[in-house]
């Protein structure tokens, strides 16, 4: 099989023009990405300066010196250069915002997927589409944040009515417990491993413990711990070592176990409806911003490989060069690409057949 002949293009254009270049060029198909170590660096900066100087009018102002390029050649001094493009800070932008789009389109049901449409468009910037997100978060990640939040309330109701439901009297008025002034009380289960150790520490305990309910679907007892109100820390570090499970009923809804389960089936019902009411205007915003989360994700994937580019540029205070491997074939793709965003561009070829391992897929 005949290996195809590929080129060093040394690609430099003016720092305004940078991003729709890269862009152009990440749309440019079997476009490979020079890896090589920094031995040309100083090359490359010397050709950086020769193009501003000779395309972009500028002129030459900075003493180039070789030790410095070595040491820091993705920011030549002045390094202020590299500090306003920051692809650092966009890359970890970019993620930022991608954990939201993702986190939003798996609570509305949506596939992200790569669309040209919206890659292609010009005019929407990073900027832009990180306002549109922040916008989206709060309208749709609110909505959605509260119903899973009624959803835990409602899974927890559920557990609680299993616990009083499995009392042995249901007659039993836990406020008159509560009223009492010296003492104090707590209802929970023990695990079932944890049984044995409850019964040989039982008596060390300075509290009464009785065993009130069996729950249904587990092996667990419902107990009742009634002790005086002073020994309310001793008792409470005693429980945690048994790993006492409490099961707590909310002051307002203390009363008898059959009043317990009228108030928790009406709660139930209440949160239920809430949801469904939130799920219908999730659902209207879903239409809407199914096309806006697509759009904003599409930009993030772009801005993101152009951040990883510009990290692989050198720069001067006014442009950047960029060096890319490309078949010899598909050079003059390349220079139309760059072409159609400027005509203020130089292109240099290498044609060095000493390209083995020194690239990698763009």
């Amino acid at each position: 099989m005949a290996i195809e002949k590929m080129v060093l293009l040394k690609i430099m254009g003016s720092l305004d023009n940078m991003n729709p270049i890269l862009r152009e060029l990440i749309f440019c198909e079997n476009l490979n990405l020079n890896v090589e170590d920094d031995n040309n660096a100083y090359n490359d900066y010397l050709a950086l300066n020769q193009y501003e100087s000779e395309i972009i009018g500028l002129s030459m102002n900075n003493k180039i010196d070789s030790d410095n390029i070595q040491n820091d050649v993705i920011n030549p001094s002045p390094n202020h250069v590299y500090d306003k493009i920051d692809p650092d800070f966009i890359h970890e932008s970019c993620s930022n915002c991608m954990n939201v789009v993702e986190e939003l389109c798996q609570g509305l049901g949506l596939e992200l997927k790569i669309d040209n449409k919206f890659l292609m468009e010009k005019n929407y910037t990073l900027e832009q589409a990180k306002a549109d997100l922040y916008l989206l978060q709060s309208l749709v990640g609110g909505k959605a944040e509260e119903v899973n939040l009624k959803k835990q309330q409602i899974k927890d109701l559920y557990d609680l009515r299993e616990k009083i439901d499995g009392l042995f009297d249901k007659d039993v008025d836990f406020r008159k417990i509560a009223d009492l002034n010296y003492f104090d009380y707590e209802l929970g289960t023990f695990s079932v491993e944890n049984k044995s150790k409850f019964k040989k520490n039982y008596q060390t305990l300075s509290a009464i413990i009785l065993k009130i309910g069996s729950i249904k679907n587990s092996s667990e007892d419902l107990y009742m711990i009634i002790y005086p109100k002073q020994y309310k820390e001793e008792i409470g570090t005693m429980l945690k070592l048994l790993n006492w499970n409490q099961v707590s009923i909310p002051k307002e809804s203390i009363a008898s176990p059959v009043e317990n389960l009228i108030q928790i089936h009406s709660k139930i019902d209440s949160l239920q409806k809430e949801i469904d009411d939130l799920n219908s205007l999730i659902e209207d915003v879903k239409e809407k911003s199914k096309e806006d989360l697509l759009k904003i994700y599409n930009i993030l994937k772009l801005e993101d490989k152009i951040a990883e580019l510009e990290q692989k540029a050198v720069f001067s205070n006014n442009a950047f060069g960029l060096n890319v491997w490309v078949r010899d074939t598909d050079k003059e793709i390349i220079e139309k690409a760059i072409s159609n965003v400027t005509d203020k561009y130089r292109i240099i070829t290498n044609e060095t057949d000493d390209f083995e391992d020194s690239f990698m897929l763009l």
